[in-house]
């Protein structure tokens, strides 16, 4: 059981550092009304709120559920954004492999047991790389 806690410790760690570098919080719609429901919204660097993602009712999710990253609805935003900063994504069988295209000495990859897992794991390593070189 306690393995099963860390697992979960660890995976809600990693899904916030995507949600950091997404510029996505997860906050009430309304704070001052308590029956209120659960946003996504997406911030710029300055702070400022840019996007309402979506909304989800309090009583049927918990707030570090709402993006766990488990399908490709909700990972391929994230895909996307790390192919915009100028790497390429190629995503094959139970591989995932991150190349810089400015620089294509600089690759990231991960094989795993299923093709969605791989492109997760290969995301947190890219995220974890960026955010040491800022």
């Amino acid at each position: 059981m306690e393995t099963k806690q860390i697992a979960e410790g660890n995976q809600m760690i990693a899904d916030k550092s995507i949600m950091d570098f997404m510029g996505w919080k997860v906050e009430l719609f309304d704070e001052t009304d308590p029956d209120s429901f659960w946003v996504l919204n997406q911030y710029d660097d300055a702070g400022n709120r840019i996007n309402q993602i979506t909304g989800y009712e309090c009583a049927n999710i918990r707030k570090d559920e709402i993006m766990s990253f488990k399908s490709w609805d909700e990972l391929m935003p994230v895909v996307e954004k790390i192919e915009a900063m100028g790497n390429e994504i190629g995503i094959r069988g139970c591989r995932c492999a991150i190349q810089n295209l400015i620089n294509p000495h600089f690759i990231l990859e991960n094989v795993s047991l299923t093709k969605l897992e791989a492109t997760y794991q290969a995301v947190l390593s890219f995220i974890t790389f960026y955010n040491q070189k800022k």
